[in-house]
């Protein structure tokens, strides 16, 4: 007989490790370790990540960047820290379609929302259920928050889609000339 030979071993499950314990960070890339550093409010870490190579705009699993969470968290100054690293996308979509700035609008942060403005973010991106930071700001009735994203020339979802129509029949009306 073959009795248990036949039988695969079977693997040893691997203690999930815990995102806030920088010990369980050692085996995981320069990006992992940006993603988890983002979340706290001390930029020295995020700039020892991005000097070992850290993508800037690597996702998570719960797909977000780095600057989604400082969104989310408020983390101002590292917000700022990775806004300046060349070739960061201001604009990249989580996995629900959102942007870090509907996430610093969504939890109020203006300071975060300026740093995002100043640095060239879409103001008129639109989630798919197609709300703009505006369309947030107004249903959150945050007026600091209106003012300063109609400064920077945000629009209503409805604005939006009527200013992309506007331009797509001067668009048509130039072609059939």
């Amino acid at each position: 007989m073959n009795r248990g030979r036949d039988k695969k071993p079977k693997k040893k499950r691997r203690k999930k490790a815990d995102p806030f314990d920088p010990a369980s960070w050692a085996d995981r890339p320069a990006s992992a370790h940006l993603l988890q550093k983002a979340k706290f409010p001390e930029t020295a870490p995020v700039v020892e990540q991005l000097a070992l190579g850290a993508d800037v705009n690597a996702i998570d699993g719960e797909g977000k960047s780095a600057l989604h969470w400082t969104a989310v968290l408020g983390n101002t100054e590292v917000a700022e820290t990775l806004l300046a690293v060349d070739g960061v996308n201001a604009d990249i979509p989580d996995e629900y379609g959102w942007t870090p700035l509907h996430l610093a609008v969504a939890n109020n942060h203006p300071r975060i929302i300026d740093s995002l403005l100043n640095a060239g973010a879409a103001v008129n991106a639109t989630t798919p259920s197609n709300e703009t930071a505006l369309d947030m700001a107004v249903a959150n009735d945050v007026q600091a928050v209106i003012d300063r994203l109609v400064e920077a020339g945000a629009m209503t979802h409805d604005k939006v889609v009527a200013a992309e129509e506007a331009a797509a029949a001067k668009s048509r009306g130039r072609r059939r000339r």
